[in-house]
């Protein structure tokens, strides 16, 4: 899997991504759902999908473990 720029490429409706963003030493990476021409993340602190912001690259999500085995 690559890495993919969200303004060169967009993930398929409802598709599973890692999304990511880097601010100088700091990478923030998070799971996202793609949903009607945004990323939706899920927050833990309020249990609700939000916007998720600022982000510049995408990959699609890989399978869990228990898929692999």
């Amino acid at each position: 899997m690559e890495w993919k720029k969200i303004e060169n490429e967009k993930p398929i409706e409802g598709q599973n991504c890692l999304i990511c963003s880097v601010h100088g030493k700091l990478v923030r990476m998070v799971v996202a759902v793609w949903k009607d021409g945004k990323f939706l993340a899920y927050n833990w602190f309020d249990e609700q999908l939000e916007e998720a912001e600022e982000f510049t690259h995408w990959m699609e999500q890989p399978l869990p473990p228990s898929a692999v085995d």
